[in-house]
């Protein structure tokens, strides 16, 4: 009787000298998984970094490839890089900073199989890591016809928080990234800005693990690859997509005021406060987006974050951090 040839993945890990973190955190949790046929590519990002290279050499692993980017051309190029370099059939991205579960590759394969899509994006829940323990992130499956944008960006209800979706969750078929790359030089919303965009790729659909298979980490002061604050920007990347057509305007209100408004609300001006409340009013968002959209400018960030936290509690009965 012969033996089932599982198919190849690739686990691709964009770092920037970060190697205490690539070599302690998130490369063991890729070695570790219980899906056998495995390779893993670090994509070093900057430029040759010593310390990363002689403690990669030294691990002295067949399944650990590398690949060094000359300058620092950000997260959404060394993931391409990555993709180009594998092997594998199926992606998977891990960021260095996260960490997988040992069941996260194995039983995200068993849900590809049973897909009924062309395409299938597997994603998965995932626990947030805090200095105050880890919470539960638990999101819903789409509905039937739902749009993806809907589902990343938009509330069903006050009460209840998008269902965003991270890179380190992902596992993807190689195909399709060679034909729906990441968008190389992209700052910030690499991970939503490739959905969308997959997502109107036909044949693509995305299914959701319905349990935590990710360690992600939320450490307030520490830098991460995907941080910036410039309102603007993200204002006008979410503008193009709803000009596109791939963010409805249900999901492009919900984006304003769950994710511009608190970037901008940090340093407040009245330009601001008129420029993102115009957009919402062209919008017409649901009623519920106006107190939520008027609560970040009003209230000081400290103090809406203490509120959501109590709200957040006492809907799940949870005493940890939920990250914002």
């Amino acid at each position: 009787m012969s033996q089932t040839v599982l198919p190849l993945i690739s686990v691709v890990i964009p770092t920037y000298r970060r190697p205490d973190l690539l070599m302690e955190r998130s490369l063991p949790s890729a070695l570790a998984q219980t899906y056998p046929n495995l390779e893993v590519i670090v994509v070093q990002d900057g430029g040759p970094d010593p310390e990363t290279e002689a403690r990669l050499s030294a691990l002295a692993d067949p399944r650990v490839r590398h690949v060094i980017l000359e300058g620092n051309q950000g997260g959404a190029t060394a993931r391409n890089a990555g993709v180009q370099a594998a092997g594998g059939e199926w992606i998977a991205f891990l960021d260095d900073d996260d960490a997988w579960l040992p069941h996260k590759l194995e039983r995200q394969l068993a849900l590809a199989g049973r897909s009924r899509f062309r395409w299938p994006v597997i994603s998965s829940q995932w626990f947030t890591r805090t200095l105050e323990g880890d919470e539960p992130n638990l999101h819903r499956p789409l509905r039937e016809g739902e749009p993806l944008g809907d589902y990343l960006l938009s509330r069903d209800q006050p009460s209840v928080r998008e269902c965003g979706l991270t890179c380190s969750t992902l596992l993807v078929p190689r195909a399709l990234l060679l034909q729906v790359p990441f968008t190389d030089g992209l700052p910030k919303h690499q991970d939503t800005d490739w959905l969308l965009r997959a997502g109107a790729h036909p044949g693509v659909g995305v299914e959701v693990l319905q349990e935590p298979a990710i360690l992600y980490y939320f450490e307030a002061g520490r830098p991460q690859m995907s941080w910036n604050s410039r309102w603007a920007y993200s204002l006008e990347w979410a503008e193009g997509h709803y000009r596109a057509g791939r963010m409805s305007r249900r999901a492009y209100a919900g984006f304003l005021v769950s994710f511009v408004s608190p970037l901008a609300a940090r340093t407040p001006t009245l330009k601001a406060f008129l420029t993102i409340g115009g957009r919402l009013l062209r919008l017409r968002p649901r009623l519920f987006e106006w107190p939520r959209f008027l609560m970040i400018w009003l209230l000081p960030d400290r103090l809406r974050a203490r509120l959501f936290r109590r709200r957040a509690d006492v809907r799940t009965g949870n005493s940890a951090h939920l990250k914002r």
